[in-house]
């Protein structure tokens, strides 16, 4: 292995290559960190470390984000609505003649459905963003959560600062397409898909440190739950023992004038 990656290194063309993608891809997750206009960042961070068992609809889409989707960055929704808008034009294809005739053009035809593809990428972008600041405004993003803070991600709820945010956040969305784009014209492999890899293990090591967690606050219930539950058992144990000392001293209290009475009646 190591051999075949020397070679790599070696090779002019493909060391180009693979420079450019791992440029690509540490640009990709740098905007992960950026927070969007007029996002309290402090906020965000502490609600984060404060829900760390979010689950459901938001882990999805943020596992797909890279975590970009929970800190309101400028590439918060990721690649999600690429995949959407790509999903779509694929069943369109059933649905509208054109479209199905557009493909079969062959390499014409498949160039007009992805600029397809990209206007409603650009669409959905505009709509999970608007959605995303709205929950974000709410406070529902983190539900979980009862901190304050939770409630004041956004600094400032002007319109013009929410008309900002969306342009920036759909912005965002078209620049991880053209990225994508990019790695597979310039790069290694599928651009799209080596963008969707990265997010989706760049969530390892959290996912990882949250399973530990939770295994080693079970192990700590169950030791706990043993220690009682033997705890139970040694106190009834030691109860039954008091317990049998008693009665076998109250039945000698009782045997013991029925003796006296007997060597009484004997001696008469």
């Amino acid at each position: 292995m190591f051999r075949a990656i020397g070679r790599i290194f070696r090779t002019p063309d493909l060391r180009r290559k693979l420079l450019f993608t791992l440029g690509i891809v540490a640009l990709f997750r740098l905007g992960s960190f950026i927070p969007a206009p007029f996002v309290d960042f402090a906020n965000v961070q502490q609600c984060l470390a404060q829900n760390q068992n979010t689950s459901g609809l938001y882990e999805l889409v943020n596992l797909f984000s890279g975590g970009a989707l929970l800190q309101l960055s400028i590439f918060a929704l990721g690649i999600m609505p690429y995949i959407t808008a790509s999903i779509i034009t694929q069943l369109l294809r059933v649905v509208i003649p054109h479209f199905e005739a557009l493909y079969k053009e062959g390499q014409a035809g498949q160039a007009k459905l992805t600029q397809y593809t990209r206007y409603l990428t650009i669409a959905l972008g505009v709509l999970q963003s608007t959605t995303l600041i709205t929950v974000a405004r709410s406070g529902a993003l983190f539900p979980q959560n009862s901190d304050p803070a939770c409630t004041q991600l956004i600094t400032n709820d002007a319109w013009y600062a929410i008309l900002l945010m969306v342009i920036t956040m759909t912005a965002g969305t078209g620049l991880i397409m053209w990225l994508g784009e990019l790695i597979t014209e310039r790069g290694i492999g599928n651009g799209m898909s080596l963008l969707i890899f990265t997010s989706i293990a760049a969530r390892f090591p959290d996912s990882s440190a949250r399973s530990r967690s939770r295994r080693a606050s079970r192990c700590c219930c169950s030791s706990s739950r043993s220690a009682s539950s033997s705890w139970a058992s040694s106190s009834s144990s030691s109860r039954a023992s008091v317990g049998s000392r008693s009665s076998t001293r109250s039945a000698w209290s009782a045997g013991a004038p029925t003796a006296a009475t007997t060597r009484t009646s004997r001696s008469r």
